[in-house]
């Protein structure tokens, strides 16, 4: 089971609802947490009660200057 988190968004729900189908389809479990802003999100990364966190733009580990060596990774997708 991989567990994605996001902030609070109208966006996240439909985004993170097509995720899960497309994990599902190759066999991978997601489960998905909305957090109600990004420290939130930042601080249960950081507790890894999420495997991944997502961020609509940017990036909130480097904006919030908690992306410490090895702690996180950065991973891209654009459309």
């Amino acid at each position: 089971m991989v567990r994605l988190g996001g902030a609070a968004s109208p966006t996240y729900v439909s985004i993170f609802r097509g995720l899960q189908a497309h994990f599902l389809q190759h066999g991978i479990e997601l489960d998905w947490v909305i957090y109600s802003d990004y420290d939130a999100l930042v601080e249960a990364f950081a507790r890894r009660e999420i495997d991944l966190a997502s961020k609509e733009s940017g990036s909130p580990w480097e904006a919030g200057g908690r992306c410490k060596r090895g702690y996180c990774r950065t991973i891209s997708c654009n459309s």
